[in-house]
């Protein structure tokens, strides 16, 4: 009798527990990495569900004056003609630093405005400032405060978000938005990669748009492309993959939907974010699809593009971005979504 058949029946069974175990785990992994995805791809659909059905926080509703007393918000929806001339919506995430070097130069360019119009009877120049906190966790909300200390909130307004639905970039872009009182609405963010004297370009392209209508409130948008640094070494990968599959599911004329800087006019901003879905990064591609569909005209204008942090760059959110893009073409298409 040979000693080692004896053993060989164990180390065989041991052999194919492993294995049955190893079979397992790849199943586990593989289903988990399912599910993970299915629940990725409808995010946008389940982000929207659930925006429309939250109930408003008050911060969310209100905005504090320089004399700390308690104001609520306009709305644009329900408003009629803007009380200023412009309204500056910056989104802030985190970003207590660039927000009060950002706020500084467009006040501070906006006053000098204001005062060579200032002899102007008929034509008085008005603005404001609305920074949309969007649930940071350092001290952004405190800096705007600050500012709307030293320049009364007729100036500078915060309208702070909470809870994780404030981080979304759409759904702070409209709300933002709905509380501004201008005539023209321009968006940006406290990250300052498009320099604020930009708005000179985007105010000439809105002001040959409006000149064609004889409305008294006339609807177009003008927004801030960088398709000239479509080949800039910090530009993602999947920037590229966003913008063809814009240009082949929704207009072909359009070259970079993503840059965070963008001009309305007051009828514009109502009719497009009045009904606006997409609560993330995609909302930009959102905001200019609609305005197509809507019949609004809109124009891209060549704007300069200054990163100056790795996070203004981030490719994930570029990944995202083809996501929400996907996913907003297929529910305008099956009606999911509506104008």
């Amino acid at each position: 009798h040979d000693p080692c058949e004896a053993t060989a029946g164990p180390m065989e069974a041991d052999e194919v527990g492993v294995e049955s175990l190893a079979l397992s785990v790849l199943a586990s992994a593989v289903l988990g990495a399912a599910l993970f995805a299915i629940v990725w791809v409808f995010e946008p659909l389940v982000a929207c569900w659930w925006a429309r059905r939250r109930v408003e926080r008050p911060g969310e509703l209100s905005f504090a004056s320089e004399t700390n007393k308690t104001l609520r918000f306009p709305s644009l929806l329900s408003d009629g003609e803007g009380e200023v001339d412009l309204s500056v919506v910056v989104l802030a995430l985190n970003e207590e630093a660039r927000t009060a070097v950002l706020l500084n130069d467009i006040i501070s360019r906006l006053q000098q405005r204001e005062a060579s119009l200032s002899g102007d009877s008929n034509h008085p120049f008005r603005f404001e400032v609305v920074v949309v906190d969007m649930a940071s966790s350092d001290a952004t909300s405190s800096t705007v405060s600050r500012f709307t200390a030293n320049f009364g909130s007729d100036k500078v307004r915060l309208l702070h978000l909470g809870g994780f639905q404030g981080r979304g970039r759409g759904h702070a872009t409209a709300k933002g938005v709905k509380v501004c009182r201008g005539k023209r609405i321009l968006v940006t963010d406290a990250s300052g990669v498009v320099p604020f004297q930009e708005i000179e370009r985007l105010e000439h392209a809105l002001g040959a748009l409006t000149s064609a209508t004889e409305r008294d409130d006339p609807e177009a948008v003008a927004f801030g492309s960088r398709a000239w640094l479509i080949l800039h070494p910090n530009r993602p990968p999947m920037s590229a993959a966003a913008r063809n599959l814009f240009q082949l599911f929704c207009m072909a004329d359009v070259y970079d939907t993503e840059c965070v800087f963008k001009l309305y006019t007051r009828a514009a901003a109502r009719r497009i974010f009045s009904n606006l879905h997409v609560q993330s990064i995609g909302a930009d591609c959102e905001a200019i699809f609609r305005a197509g569909l809507l019949g609004i005209p809109v124009k891209e204008v060549a704007v300069a593009w200054a990163p100056t942090s790795p996070k203004d760059v981030r490719s994930a959110s570029a990944l995202q971005l083809v996501r929400d893009l996907i996913v907003m073409r297929a529910a305008y298409a099956l009606r999911v979504w509506t104008l």
